[in-house]
């Protein structure tokens, strides 16, 4: 059996003369894969992704079949449910995107929790339209309402005891979201997906 080990090399150029012509370079190796293959035999593909230390390998997500990648994510998810979260604004949820979004995330099975983060929708009927607007995905997918009295209620409550949350928008309607994914034991993965992408293609 033999081993083949990838490397980067980073060369800094380190000037141990204070400004002179002297430069010392000093290089550091890191191992960025390794692959294991016995004699002879034809190596058809290896992971695309490896991370030691400072150096990680770029996901080749292009080359990749779709249903390969996401029946691989049917099989990881079993043993390791995932949340994902959606931050939204009152015009992110009315804009194109944030339905197509919907429409692609329906088919996405391997999804175990959606938490659509709704902020800056100082109106119930923001509230009430994204539970429309998310009514594709069924039972897995929840809105919080940051800007609704129970969460403000939450939001005093923090404040009162010295935590900085009184600054609305995406950071906090992500930080709230992820906190309610923290109260499910189940969900061992979260994901974060912007909600102004055209084309997934």
């Amino acid at each position: 059996m033999w081993h083949l080990v990838l490397t980067v090399e980073i060369s800094p150029s380190v000037d141990l003369t204070d400004g002179h012509s002297n430069v010392a370079r000093l290089v550091w190796r890191y191992p960025i894969g390794e692959i294991s293959f016995a004699p002879g035999r034809r190596i058809d593909s290896m992971p695309d992704f490896f991370q030691h230390d400072l150096v990680t390998t770029i996901h080749d997500l292009h080359t990749g079949k779709l249903d390969r990648l996401e029946d691989m994510l049917r099989e990881a998810t079993q043993q390791n449910p995932v949340g994902l979260v959606l931050p939204v604004t009152a015009s992110d949820m009315r804009a194109e995107p944030f339905s197509r979004i919907i429409d692609e995330l329906a088919r996405a099975d391997y999804i175990d929790t959606v938490v659509v983060s709704l902020g800056v929708a100082p109106d119930k009927q923001d509230y009430e339209e994204t539970l429309q607007k998310i009514s594709p995905l069924g039972e897995r997918a929840r809105v919080l309402w940051t800007d609704g009295p129970e969460i403000q209620s939450l939001y005093g409550e923090l404040l009162d005891a010295g935590i900085p949350v009184s600054t609305a928008g995406k950071g906090r309607s992500v930080w709230t979201a992820f906190g309610y994914l923290l109260a499910d034991p189940r969900i061992e993965t979260f994901v974060l997906h912007d909600c102004d992408i055209v084309d997934y293609d």
